[in-house]
């Protein structure tokens, strides 16, 4: 039944009537930071991103039509006909929303704006001979803003309503500075590379790649300050990010690291399993770009001013490039890690690439392919089975073939390696489409090759 209503559910959005012509300006993109549902910004994986959240803009309160008691649509969205400046009896050509716009209520000059996500996803996994899956909803979530003084400082607050694991994803406080200056303090994400700052919601294919799991800091406590400054011509090329932080990530989700010496890290933001922050040791982080034309580049630095040991790395480092026409998204990042092994000496801990392509090949149907890896070096590995060796041997007798099972293949793993292509069907814009990718993945580690084949089916509506 569900495949069934899979194929229904594809052949129905083939089958609706593109409200766009095939050639359409960059503003039509189902994949532009303008078309998406969350807009790029140092939060990202957000939901009805405010205008706040763009450096390169002043944030401004949107001008709103109400069309309900709840609902308003910006007039930007609405369908509208034009008289033409001239004589003529020409018309302008009726404009139509591909997004659903965010709840919104006007209060004079402070507004508040409600977004959510829902996520439903099939995922097939073959490894070993043995097949596992699942039918679930991935993401539920739910993004509550308050804007006051036409914009200017925002509140915002995020949550994953997942029964099984709910928790706060982002509470943090806006303020525009200045036109080339934002502040945000609280909880969001870090400003470590421009890719991570996207939106999940605004992806072609599925889910992160796993670069992004071992190298993205995630959100943690801090502030940051960022903007694009104007240049003379009062073209904004140039682009900054730069922040301190607490050093201990909010979800373990996108804080790979510790698992490299056998370690889970803790949950700080859930709402079950809540831990309380350790003592906090800054991180410092920076990322700084520049654009010319379609292509952009960026080199972003994280510094943990005290690392804790088999937990954290002692700094990252990742070189960008993005290429973002009207149909072509093309990412290219290079990553390194660096860690502080039992001897307090660092070195090279990981390395890491990515390769994200996407191509529209008709306003709604867009094709992507990606290939990520992750590198792991003789000294993170030979560290990690001395920490694991040593912590067996000053357990208690009766802990140590515990242990001895819990750390069996820490230190085996020499590289992760992820190859994936699917596509995106959109039946309005990033507010509603279907995701289908399938997935090569190959662990290399000192026992040989260990290959799974991965295939995920995924609907969104997002708002």
């Amino acid at each position: 039944m569900r495949p069934a209503l899979s194929l229904a559910f594809a052949a129905t959005l083939l089958a609706a009537p593109a409200y766009a012509q095939s050639v359409e300006s960059a503003d039509a993109s189902p994949r532009s930071s303008e078309d998406s549902v969350s807009e790029p910004g140092p939060d990202s994986d957000s939901i009805s991103e405010p205008e706040a959240a763009h450096p390169e803009s002043a944030p401004a309160a949107s001008d709103s039509v109400t069309v309900s008691d709840s609902v308003t649509v910006s007039d930007t969205d609405a369908v509208a006909v034009s008289e033409s400046a001239s004589d003529s009896d020409t018309v302008t050509v009726p404009t139509i929303p591909d997004r659903l716009a965010p709840l919104r209520v006007d209060v004079g000059p402070s507004q508040l704006r409600v977004g959510g996500l829902a996520q439903l996803t099939s995922e097939i996994e073959t490894r070993d001979g043995d097949t596992d899956g699942f039918v679930d909803f991935r993401r539920l979530r739910v993004d509550v803003r308050a804007l006051f003084l036409d914009g200017r400082v925002a509140l915002r607050g995020h949550v994953s309503a997942m029964p099984r694991g709910a928790e706060l994803l982002d509470l943090h406080v806006d303020a525009e500075l200045s036109e080339a200056a934002h502040l945000r303090v609280g909880l969001a994400k870090t400003p470590f590379t421009a890719y991570r700052q996207q939106s999940i919601n605004d992806h072609v294919l599925v889910d992160w790649p796993i670069v992004s799991r071992w190298f993205g800091g995630e959100r943690q406590l801090g502030l940051t300050l960022e903007g694009a400054p104007s240049g003379p011509t009062g073209v904004r090329r140039a682009s900054y990010a730069f922040g301190v932080y607490n050093g201990d990530p909010a979800r373990p989700q996108n804080h790979r690291f510790s698992t490299a010496y056998g370690e889970k890290a803790p949950t700080r933001s859930g709402f079950r399993d809540a831990t309380a922050y350790d003592v906090p040791h800054p991180e410092l982080m920076g990322r700084g770009g520049l654009a010319l034309g379609p292509v952009q580049t960026a080199i972003s630095v994280a510094w943990d001013l005290r690392p804790v040991h088999a937990i954290d790395p002692a700094a990252r480092m990742a070189l960008e490039a993005h290429l973002d026409t009207e149909h072509v998204d093309v990412w290219a990042i290079g990553y390194l890690a660096l860690h502080e092994g039992l001897d307090h000496h660092t070195a090279l801990g990981l390395g890491g690439v990515l390769l994200d392509a996407s191509f529209r090949v008709h306003p709604r149907v867009e094709l992507a392919a990606r290939w990520s890896t992750v590198l792991f070096s003789d000294a993170l590995r030979e560290d990690a089975r001395a920490t694991a060796d040593a912590r067996i041997a000053s357990a208690a007798a009766e802990e140590q073939s515990r242990l001895s099972t819990r750390y069996a293949d820490v230190g085996r793993v020499e590289a992760l390696h992820e190859s994936t292509v699917g596509l995106a069907i959109y039946a309005f814009g990033h507010s509603l489409k279907w995701q289908t990718d399938a997935t090569w993945l190959r662990d290399r580690t000192t026992a040989g090759r260990d290959d799974a084949f991965r295939l995920r089916l995924q609907a969104q509506l997002a708002f």
